[in-house]
């Protein structure tokens, strides 16, 4: 005899086997589409990144042997698998070519995006509907600094782990397997970037209305005190600790501006964000009162939630760099996190009015739209093409000149032009290594 635990078990393993094996038509274009876009981006799109600043500082700056170089705050971030992820590299191919760095960027990217098509799927989102929403992030012009530079492993890796937790613990019954590898998922994002720590306080508020309270501790307890824990042995120091905490009004322009930006980007121009904006927003309403066909209020439960921590992880941000003024919340990078954050809730919205008045699943052409016009603004400015091409040309070049092997080891050919960790002996090194 089939017990009902084991049996209600089998039904959730059936259902997350549907989301993974769905056979829709939009299901498996999206699955193409995103299968394309690894060699898409790095021996087309991103064919022109080289190494850039922060890079040489876990290529020339970090040891494997060495513990402390593995754990140490880097731009007060946790950054240990960017750096692992940079020496093992390092120690395979050099630095004869960029693509096998880049290329785990890009993972880490795809690993996001599939991340948010399973959440909108199990937010009642239609694959025709979900397949459109996480596709426009596939090539996210606007935050293309995440997808084409290997260093921001540390900001996708942190995100993209995290959902990966959310999901795990999505499910009824009793602790099982799927929480210990959600727990190890979010010690991968927590070791990635401080961007995981308003992602786990997202993680717990979601176990906690999901699931109860035990279960949101145990997945948040456990990663909380291996935080702290390597925050008392670091120390990591802020920005915030030479400008000051910002103002409510600063900070809550930084939020402000930080979001509507997010919504710019997905719609790739001002004008369609206040149309998306408002399709969102219908449809949540509709989905709170009961109007939206088949959607039950805790669909809106991961999206929301995420909602809000794109909010928090901006207002975090701002403690350290409101002083840049509140349009940095707009850089790249950062519109990036958010809008990725956002996007759940905007495809529960489309999917609501879709529903509720089926004419308005035209809506869905709204990031239609914006797949193409931010495809096409794939480029990470001021950074272009040029710009690495020559700072590929000038590190490439030192070793040729006559003078390198009189120029002492610790000495910085570049400065800040180009990394202060980029030193002539880390140079003649990697020239003598091949």
């Amino acid at each position: 005899m089939t017990m009902p635990g084991t049996r209600r078990r089998r039904e959730l393993v059936a259902v997350a086997r549907r989301q993974l094996t769905d056979r829709h038509p939009a299901t498996l274009l999206f699955a193409a589409y995103v299968a394309i876009t690894l060699p898409l981006i790095t021996l087309h799109i991103g064919r022109y990144h080289w190494f850039f600043r922060d890079e040489w500082a876990f290529l020339a700056g970090r040891d494997l042997g060495s513990g402390s170089d593995i754990f140490e705050p880097h731009n007060e971030h946790w950054d240990t698998v960017g750096v692992v992820a940079f020496r093992v590299l390092y120690g395979l191919f050099g630095l004869r070519t960029y693509v096998p760095y880049q290329a785990v960027a890009v993972l880490f990217h795809l690993l996001l995006v599939v991340a948010l098509y399973l959440l909108m799927r199990r937010s009642e989102v239609r694959p025709t509907i979900a397949a459109v929403a996480a596709g426009a992030f596939v090539l996210f012009g606007p935050g293309s600094q995440n997808i084409v530079s290997g260093f921001q492993v540390a900001f996708t890796g942190a995100v993209a782990f995290a959902l990966v937790q959310m999901l795990l613990l999505d499910h009824d019954g009793r602790w099982g397997r799927r929480d210990g590898w959600g727990i190890a998922s979010g010690a991968i994002a927590l070791m990635c970037s401080g961007i995981a720590i308003p992602m786990l306080i997202g993680v717990g508020a979601f176990a906690l209305t999901r699931r109860g309270w035990r279960v949101a501790a145990a997945h948040t307890a456990p990663l909380g005190a291996m935080y702290v824990t390597w925050y008392a042995i670091y120390a990591p120091s802020t920005s915030a600790a030479v400008f000051g905490r910002p103002s409510l009004d600063a900070l809550w322009s930084w939020i402000w501006n930080g979001e509507v930006g997010a919504f710019v980007a997905l719609s790739a121009t001002p004008q369609l964000a206040i149309p998306l904006a408002a399709v969102t927003m219908c449809g949540v309403l509709l989905v709170l009162a009961d109007r939206a066909a088949d959607i039950p209020r805790q669909a809106l439960l991961a999206p929301v939630v995420l909602l809000l921590v794109g909010a928090l992880n901006l207002g975090l941000i701002a403690q350290g760099r409101w002083w840049t003024g509140a349009d940095a919340s707009r850089l790249n990078r950062y519109v990036y996190i958010t809008a990725a954050l956002a996007l759940p809730l905007v495809a529960v919205g489309l999917e609501a009015c879709a529903r509720r008045w089926h004419p308005l699943i035209a809506a869905v052409i709204l990031l239609l739209v914006a797949i193409p016009g931010n495809a096409s603004n794939f480029t990470e400015k001021p950074s272009d093409e040029a710009y690495h091409e020559k700072q590929e040309r000038l590190v490439r070049s030192i070793p040729a000149h006559p003078a390198a092997a009189d120029v002492p080891a610790d000495h910085d050919p570049f400065g800040a032009a180009v990394s202060p960790h980029l030193t002539m002996g880390f140079i003649l090194e990697a020239h003598a290594d091949g």
